[in-house]
C-alpha cells in the first residue's frame, strides 16, 4: 500500500468549544482516515456555562457519528488539559498502533495527512523517532518543499505518533529530581547556559504542578530517551484557538504570523542521518521559547523592584513603560 492509499486513525481532543469541534470534524478528509476517535473533557465545577457547552460538544460528536463511524468518550468531570489530553491519548492507543492527534483548535492542511501517511509507516520501528509534527515554526529559513528534518523539540499543534513511543510518557516525571542534579540537561541543550536555565525552570514548575501542561512532560519524556521529532518543510497545521476560550494560548504570539505556510511536495527526500538539526533547535530555543530573554526579564523585574523600594516608584513605572514600548 502506498502512502497515497494509506488511511490513518485520528484522535480529536475537545472540551467546551462545540463550533470549533464541528469545524474540525467536517474538515477531515475521510478518504485518508480509517477511524475517528473523539475524547472530550468534562465541565468545570465552577463554570455553569461549561455544562451547556460540554453537552453541545458531545452532541456535535454524536451528530457526526450518525453519518461516520466514530468512537466517543467524555470525562464525567473536568480533568484539565494536563490530565485530559494524556488520558485521551492513552485511550486512543488502547485501540490503535499509531495515528494522528488533533486538538479542536487545529486546522490541518491536506499536506499534513500526506506527510504523516508517508512517515508513520517508515519510522514505525525506529526507536529514535518518537513523533511526526505538523508544525514548522522556523520562519528565518525556508526548507525545501520536500525536505524534512529532525528536532529535539516536539511541537504538538497537530502531530502523529506510535503506541510504542507514547509508552515513555510519565506524568509524574519521576526521574527529573535525579537528572536535575546531573549534567543531563547540559548535554540535551548542547551546553547552552540560557537554554539549560530556562528548561530547568520549566521542568521544576511542571513537576510541582504550577503549570497546567502535559506537553512539557512529553518534552521531558522525549529528551530523557534521546528521542526526536520529525519537522515538515512547511507548517502544515494552523492553530485557530488564540482567544479567551483557550486554556494556555489566549493571545496569538507575534512570531506565529511569520511562519511559512504552504503545501509540501511528494515524494519526500529522506535525510541520510537521523539526528537533530542543531541550528534549528537553537533558533527554536531563542525565538519560540525565548530562553535568552528569561534572564533579562528577571533582571528587569529586580531593577524595578529596587527603584520602587528606594522611593522612585514613578520613575520605575515610566521605565517599565519604556521597556515595553522598546520590546514592541
Amino acid at each position: 500500500m502506498t502512502s497515497d492509499e494509506l488511511r490513518l486513525p485520528i484522535l480529536v481532543l475537545g472540551f467546551n468549544r462545540p463550533e470549533r469541534l464541528r469545524e474540525l470534524l467536517l474538515s477531515l478528509p475521510l478518504n485518508r482516515i480509517s477511524q475517528v476517535f473523539v475524547s472530550l473533557d468534562g465541565p468545570r465545577g465552577n463554570r455553569s456555562s461549561d455544562v451547556t457547552s460540554c453537552a453541545m460538544s458531545l452532541q456535535v460528536a454524536q451528530e457526526f457519528q450518525r453519518s461516520h463511524p466514530i468512537t466517543i468518550r467524555q470525562a464525567k468531570e473536568n480533568q484539565g488539559t494536563a490530565i485530559a489530553v494524556p488520558a485521551g491519548i492513552d485511550w486512543f492507543f488502547e485501540h490503535v498502533e499509531y495515528g494522528i492527534i488533533l486538538e479542536d483548535d487545529c486546522k490541518p492542511s491536506q499536506s499534513f495527512f500526506d506527510f504523516t501517511a508517508e512517515l508513520l509507516p517508515l519510522y514505525e520501528h525506529d526507536q529514535r523517532v518518537l513523533m511526526v509534527s505538523g508544525n514548522n515554526y522556523y520562519y528565518d529559513r525556508l526548507l525545501d518543499p520536500n525536505v524534512y528534518v529532525f528536532s529535539r523539540h516536539g511541537h504538538i499543534w497537530g502531530w502523529a505518533t506510535w503506541r510504542r513511543a507514547w509508552e515513555i510518557y510519565d506524568h509524574s516525571m519521576e526521574d527529573w529530581s535525579e537528572l536535575r542534579r546531573s549534567s543531563w540537561l547540559e548535554k540535551v541543550c548542547s551546553s547552552n547556559k540560557t537554554a539549560v536555565r530556562y528548561w530547568r525552570w520549566v521542568f521544576d514548575q511542571t513537576v510541582r504542578d504550577r503549570v497546567e501542561a502535559w506537553d512539557y512532560r512529553w518534552t521531558f519524556a522525549m529528551w530523557k530517551v534521546g528521542g526526536l521529532s520529525i519537522v515538515p518543510p512547511r507548517n502544515l497545521v494552523e492553530n485557530t484557538g488564540f482567544d479567551e476560550s483557550s486554556t494556555n494560548t489566549t493571545e496569538c504570539p507575534a512570531w506565529y504570523h511569520r511562519i511559512p505556510r504552504g503545501p509540501i511536495q511528494l515524494p519526500l527526500l529522506h535525510p541520510t542521518k537521523v539526528e537533530a538539526d542543531e541550528i534549528m533547535d537553537r533558533w527554536t530555543d531563542i525565538n519560540i521559547f525565548e530562553t535568552d530573554l528569561r534572564g533579562l526579564r528577571r533582571a528587569k523585574q529586580a531593577m524595578l523592584r529596587t527603584l520602587a523600594r528606594v522611593g522612585l516608584d514613578r520613575f520605575a513605572l515610566r521605565l517599565a513603560s519604556l521597556l515595553r514600548s522598546v520590546r514592541k
